[in-house]
């Protein structure tokens, strides 16, 4: 499959789904796409709010089992993968930027085999799921990126930082490069992806 978030509006099964709302403390559930049968239904995260339309405010955390990676065809791999199998994500207003923090049962590598790929993802959509938006990071050999990516209109931007501590990856993403409907409620999920395939 071919590598990068143009490419990747698949929104595969997700483990970890989340649902926030942005405004008035609005939390707005949705159902999960693909719900693994075992995983009991996700704790509905903390409220947030905006004080304007336009800038998100506040946070939100969700939390995952470890040991649920799957491969393609939803087994689990053969090969432990570093920051693949995500624990927990929290998204939250640090200033004018929008901090997203993935947390993995093991340590982030700074990099992968330069024939390799890797991201970490946040989708989020309108609560109808007629607009979305994906934002994260990815890295190809050594080379760490993060970016901004939506369909309707087609727009992608690299702009942020990725930082690495330990089994944390923290993606930092200036809100004004977010699109304008991220200050309405809207709902959101998490996750990663090792060339492709392998998937958390």
């Amino acid at each position: 499959k071919h590598f990068g978030p143009g490419m990747r509006l698949k929104i595969t099964a997700a483990a970890l789904l989340f649902y926030t709302g942005i405004s008035a403390g609005c939390v707005l559930p949705s159902p999960d796409r693909n719900p693994p049968s075992a995983n009991p239904a996700p704790t509905l995260p903390s409220s947030v709010s905006t004080s304007n339309p336009s800038t998100i405010t506040g946070s939100s955390t969700q939390e995952d089992d470890a040991g649920d990676v799957r491969d393609g065809n939803h087994r689990k791999p053969s090969e432990k993968l570093p920051g693949i199998d995500l624990t927990r994500v929290r998204v939250e207003s640090v200033g004018s930027d929008l901090k997203i923090t993935f947390t993995s049962d093991s340590d982030f590598a700074a990099g992968v085999p330069s024939d390799q790929s890797a991201v970490w993802e946040v989708t989020a959509c309108t609560p109808d799921g007629s607009r979305c938006c994906m934002l994260g990071a990815k890295v190809i050999g050594a080379e760490w990126k993060t970016h901004i990516f939506t369909m309707d209109p087609a727009y992608n931007v690299y702009a942020g930082t990725s930082l690495i501590k330990g089994r944390e990856l923290i993606v930092t993403i200036p809100q004004d490069k977010l699109p304008e409907w991220t200050g309405r409620p809207f709902k959101w999920w998490a996750d990663s992806e090792w060339n492709g395939n392998l998937s958390d």
